[in-house]
């Protein structure tokens, strides 16, 4: 690009949403990336701002910086209107978010500023149109039919993140061959309305973990994440927890660390539990074999989540398993013969984020 781009990344504390953003915002070249923290609305002022947000194109910037102030609780210079931005006060290209609770947010402040409007996941009660563009998962799509002709609408295979590909691991055939320890990520999600992570499913989980260890031999690391139940995390700690040079172990509750990134760094092949599109969508996008590993059920019907991965299987970018397939022979197999693709959603948003940019922005990119 010739011109900088400033981007305002939105924070509502969900590290799933805010990863989804910043993840498409890093992958903007020469961008110039500011983090706005959003606390958390009562139900009255999200109410407000869902329905302000919804006549936003009529709203002097005033009202729009009192709605911001008062039911944001975000404090914008005055300097910044329509009409102009002060040089001493220069304003963002674009405003990205993630997660229903921002939405309103994002217009509001993409029209005070003004700058463009770039949302990820389906809007509660918010009119499509008014946002430049709309990055929705294909399960939205399957669960809102009428929303496929929408022209600002992009539908995306997994959820954008942080993880950059970093192509095969020429390393881990070798590595076998010779005897030394493969390692193996592990990511653990939790209990949603859908899905349920007991304490006999994590008793079975780590034994046989520990006899892959034993046979390759491996060395695990696994880390759980704040939707993990406090009783769960204490069979990890019972089963693995007592042999470091095995088994690193990153207790959300714990420590409330977050290796995950480090981890999928490391490993020759990483493991997710199937209750985290997110978990799943960053284990597909890092360029190492990836495995979605079944759970158990609340929901016993057929949800568009066991589509999506359907999808991603049969185009080979990950592998599903039960608990039962979790043997040293399908882990020497997969890691060997992983006949795999790199899921790349995330600069797929960002090329089309920088073609918006472009088209409105006189944003050049580079080789274009």
């Amino acid at each position: 690009m010739t011109n900088a781009v400033r981007v305002i990344v939105l924070d509502d504390g969900n590290r799933g949403n805010f990863n989804q953003a910043l993840g498409i915002a890093e992958r903007l070249p020469e961008a110039t990336i500011e983090t706005i923290t959003v606390p958390p609305p009562s139900l009255f002022h999200r109410f407000v701002l869902i329905f302000s947000a919804n006549f936003v194109d009529s709203l002097p910037p005033a009202i729009l910086r009192f709605l911001l102030k008062r039911f944001g609780q975000i404090d914008c210079p005055r300097q910044i209107s329509r009409e102009g931005v002060e040089k001493e006060h220069p304003g963002p290209i674009a405003i990205i978010s993630a997660g229903s609770k921002l939405a309103p947010i994002n217009l509001i402040l993409s029209r005070y500023f003004p700058a463009k409007s770039i949302h990820v996941l389906y809007p509660d009660l918010i009119r499509l149109r008014l946002f430049d563009l709309l990055v929705t998962l294909e399960p939205d799509l399957w669960r809102h039919p009428w929303i496929a002709g929408a022209k600002n609408l992009m539908f995306i295979k997994g959820a954008p993140n942080r993880i950059k590909p970093e192509g095969p691991n020429s390393m881990s055939f070798p590595r076998i061959v010779s005897g030394n320890l493969i390692r193996i990520a592990v990511l653990i999600g939790g209990d949603d309305k859908n899905y349920r992570i007991s304490e006999e499913w994590a008793e079975e989980l780590s034994q046989r973990l520990a006899e892959i260890s034993e046979k390759l031999p491996a060395r695990i690391y696994l880390t759980t994440s704040r939707r993990t139940n406090l009783k769960v995390e204490n069979i990890f700690r019972k089963f693995l927890g007592g042999e470091p040079e095995r088994f690193n172990i990153v207790l959300y509750w714990q420590s409330f660390a977050n290796p995950v990134a480090e981890f999928l760094a490391a490993a020759d092949l990483i493991i997710t539990t199937e209750d985290s599109i997110n978990m799943v969508s960053e284990s597909a996008s890092s360029g190492k074999p990836a495995v979605a590993l079944r759970v158990e059920r609340k929901n016993k019907k057929r949800l568009v989540f066991d589509q999506a991965l359907e999808n991603l299987v049969a185009e080979n970018y990950i592998r599903l398993w039960s608990l039962q397939d979790l043997v040293s022979s399908n882990v020497t197999e997969v890691i060997c013969n992983p006949n795999r693709k790199v899921l790349a959603e995330t600069e797929k948003v960002a090329a089309k984020v920088l073609e918006l940019l472009g088209n409105d922005c006189g944003i050049v990119q580079v080789g274009s």
